[in-house]
């Protein structure tokens, strides 16, 4: 299930957490444990947008070390999505840490 991620930033590097699991059928869930566990090992590593949760810069290591880089300018405004897990925050509370990886915001 880590190489169809991959592809799935592959093919679209801007892509959203819940895009990926729409394209997949991959739980949402699941999709998050999998980007977590892509960027511990060093095959995925890259940025969520605080404002569309879309991936901003992302670095993929397939099985032979090769890198492709992708990016896209980095927006400014109200955070409403974790730039590391790419979960979408609660703007209701003024939330420090994400409630989904505890990443500080």
């Amino acid at each position: 299930m880590q190489n169809i991620i991959l592809n799935e930033f592959n093919l679209n590097p801007n892509i959203t957490v819940e895009e990926i699991s729409i394209n997949t059928g991959i739980t949402l869930k699941d999709v998050r444990a999998i980007i977590f566990d892509l960027k511990a090992t060093g095959r995925l590593r890259g940025t969520f947008s605080q404002i569309s949760g879309k991936m901003q810069t992302v670095e993929i290591s397939n099985l032979y070390g090769r890198k492709i880089e992708k990016l896209e300018t980095i927006s400014k405004g109200d955070q409403k999505f974790c730039v590391e897990c790419g979960s979408e925050i609660d703007t209701t509370e003024d939330a420090q840490f994400c409630a989904y990886c505890g990443s500080k915001l």
